[in-house]
């Protein structure tokens, strides 16, 4: 289990928070834009700390953080297959390139230099990455805004074999449905 509580100790938007979520269960967090909801997934991925109170997780959470901004995060001189590979726990190592067919790399796209991808190319590449991370945990801050109608679904797919927790903040309720455990 994943538990993490959130206890401000001033009347603040986010209150007495209390979230605990078992491997294998997928949390989707909506609601317009300015509600908090990246502001609450930096805090829960240890990016920000509360401005006050208090945020506990549990020592036994290994945890995987996807921003808004991941992809400026690469190194541009890599080759795709070199980033991953650099990132992949020694287990997965064998099912790198299958991976990366599923993200759509396949063949000679595997040795294009990071610094010649499009956006949604590197949000494609950070993904896989993070899919293929020793975590068992994932906090995802809108994953699809990048990607087309396939990539979306490649993620989804991947994402339904995941076997750790997930939290994914989205606008796209047809990513959410049938992914997510509680919304």
């Amino acid at each position: 289990h994943v538990n993490f509580r959130y206890r401000p100790e001033a009347p603040l938007a986010l209150q007495n928070i209390h979230l605990t979520i078992p491997a294998g269960q997928t949390v989707g967090i909506v609601g317009s834009s300015g509600q908090g909801k990246s502001t609450l997934a930096k805090m829960i991925g240890g990016r920000t700390a509360p401005t006050e109170g208090l945020l506990e997780v549990n020592e036994r959470v290994l945890m995987g953080y996807y921003a808004q901004d991941q992809t400026e995060l690469f190194d541009g001189t890599k080759t795709v297959l070199h980033t991953i590979e650099a990132l992949a726990a020694p287990e997965v190592r064998p099912r790198v390139r299958a991976i990366l067919g599923a993200f759509l790399f396949s063949g000679e796209d595997s040795g294009k230099k990071v610094s010649v991808l499009l956006g949604g190319e590197r949000a494609r590449l950070a993904l896989a990455c993070m899919i293929l991370s020793q975590t068992n945990l994932l906090i995802m801050d809108e994953p699809t805004h990048h990607l087309d109608i396939q990539a979306k679904q490649r993620l989804k797919d991947a994402l339904m074999d995941y076997p750790g927790a997930l939290i994914i903040i989205s606008h796209d309720r047809d990513f959410l449905t049938g992914l997510t455990s509680r919304t």
